[in-house]
């Protein structure tokens, strides 16, 4: 009876780590479960536009992954429009290593500025597998 109860007791967990392997393989192959990109475009008395790139973890466990967040404004200040940072093509950034999300915030250096174009680029990898690069673009450059 005990040599049953072993087996019986071996077989059910083996079967668990099967299933829970396979369940964490095939959820983080995307490597990232939401990206967003967030724009306050006009400037208040107490702020300055802004734009904000976030990234959240797919549900692997233990978490082992790489967030970043590349990020960049157009911005219109006295009638002239400005790169942030100031050369097109280049970014702000952060990137992060199992961690659970990462965000990265950049203000309008112009005070008065309003902002009509920004991008986020989501370079995001979970486990082993290739990186995934995810786009968002609010307005129009």
């Amino acid at each position: 009876m005990k040599k049953i109860m072993t087996a019986l007791c071996s077989a059910f967990v083996v079967g668990a780590m099967f299933v829970c392997t396979i369940r964490v393989s095939a959820s983080c192959t995307r490597g990232y479960d939401t990206a967003t990109l967030s724009v306050k475009a006009n400037p208040s008395i107490f702020s300055a536009a802004s734009a904000t790139g976030k990234v959240t973890r797919c549900d692997c466990s233990p978490v082992n992954n790489e967030l970043s967040v590349f990020i960049r404004i157009q911005y219109n200040s006295g009638g002239f429009y400005y790169w942030y940072p100031t050369t097109e093509g280049t970014y702000y950034f952060l990137r992060q290593y199992n961690v659970d999300q990462t965000e990265k915030k950049i203000d309008c250096p112009a005070r008065l500025g309003t902002i009509n174009y920004a991008e986020a680029i989501f370079p995001v990898r979970c486990g082993s597998n290739p990186v995934t690069n995810v786009v968002q673009e609010w307005g129009a450059h």
